[in-house]
């Protein structure tokens, strides 16, 4: 039996593979395939990346599939073909997004199909978030939506923040109005700069008037400042470091540097090292800065191998210098070999030189 199970398991595998890649040319094909798989898992998961192939070449066909899938695919699947009906047919979009069954992932989808019409329909995109019941994510929704609309008339997209902006100041203030505030200000930024660091402004203060009485309280409101912080660094850099740095938590305090360390790293990556070394615990310090050198390679090559070469963590400098080495290779296949022979984790060191080998 075991034995019967290892020889069909590898196969049912590989049909589904196939299926999944006939479905661009032939879906009906594809379908009928996918259908004769035996193990029930592996036909589900056919049929659902079939179903995200075809949401964008035929919704229909998607939205057919998607309906019989198990739970959580089927809602995934309905959404993805909302999203692309969205771009070409809107009312037949928000029909789909209604076909959702569970309240949570239909109202975030609702607000990506918003997003995705304020693009080409503010009006249609403002009555649906106005429809939101949650005023916290009303106002949030009407904020991400202002951003696209901002292409089409940038008075309109103004109107719609300073709507946001008026119904996050309806909520009580604290921490959650803060938190509010400040998501909105970030999209606020893409349209009315001078407006956002005043919106912040009052997101900060908000946030840190709020009456902090017990532990868990205290948690989240270190959670909220985190997210401010994040927010604020992306209008005002220093000002995000300093709130990060007042974070009494510091697992909060820590995941506000990594964020604003990585979101530095692009125009400064000197900086960007020196708010990662203010990080506490030392696997997140190391991770970061090994992402932080991988995401560099392509645009500052020189910074990526300085970083990568300074991870205190002997893995996560040799992951790191294997995926900096892997585009040295491709400039100077000589310096390159140099450094891949550095390379102390063995896995990584081998893969180092089997890239170096093939640029030679």
């Amino acid at each position: 039996m075991a034995r019967q199970f290892e020889e069909e398991y590898p196969q049912q595998k590989a049909f589904a593979n196939i299926a999944v890649q006939l479905s661009k040319r032939d879906p009906d094909t594809a379908l009928e395939l996918a259908r004769g798989i035996e193990t029930e898992h592996i036909q589900a998961d056919a049929l659902f990346l079939i179903s995200i192939k075809q949401s964008k070449r035929n919704p229909e066909i998607s939205l057919r599939i998607a309906r019989n899938l198990d739970s959580h695919r089927r809602e995934f699947a309905i959404c993805r073909t909302a999203l692309e009906l969205a771009k070409v047919d809107p009312v037949r979009s928000l029909e789909v997004v209604g076909e959702m069954e569970w309240e949570d992932p239909r109202k975030r989808c609702l607000i990506k199909v918003a997003v995705e019409l304020a693009a080409t329909d503010p009006k249609v995109a403002l009555e649906t978030v106005r429809g939101i019941e949650s005023s916290n994510e009303r106002a949030k929704a009407l904020a991400k939506i202002a951003v696209p609309i901002a292409n089409l008339d940038l008075e309109i997209s103004r109107n719609t923040i300073q709507e946001a902006i008026e119904l996050a100041r309806s909520i009580p203030k604290g921490i959650t109005r803060g938190g509010v505030l400040a998501e909105i200000a970030a999209k606020q930024v893409k349209v009315d700069f001078e407006g956002a660091q005043e919106t912040m402004q009052e997101a900060f203060e908000s946030a840190r008037d709020h009456n902090v009485e017990d532990q868990y309280q205290r948690w989240d409101y270190s959670m909220i400042m985190s997210s401010i912080a994040r927010e604020q660094a992306k209008i005002d850099l220093v000002e995000g470091i300093e709130t990060a740095r007042g974070i009494e938590d510091p697992e909060n305090r820590d995941d506000a540097l990594k964020w604003i360390a990585e979101y530095q790293a692009k125009d400064d990556p000197k900086g960007a090292v020196e708010t990662a070394q203010e990080i506490r615990c030392g696997a997140s310090r190391d991770h970061i800065l090994a992402v932080i050198a991988i995401k560099l390679r392509k645009t500052n090559l020189e910074a990526a191998l300085e970083i990568a070469q300074g991870i205190e963590c002997k893995y996560k400098r040799s992951w790191s210098l294997s995926k900096v080495t892997k585009t040295l290779a491709k400039i100077n296949p000589i310096r390159a070999l140099g450094v891949a022979r550095e390379i102390e984790h063995t896995s990584s060191r081998a893969k180092a030189l089997t890239e170096v080998a093939a640029c030679m």
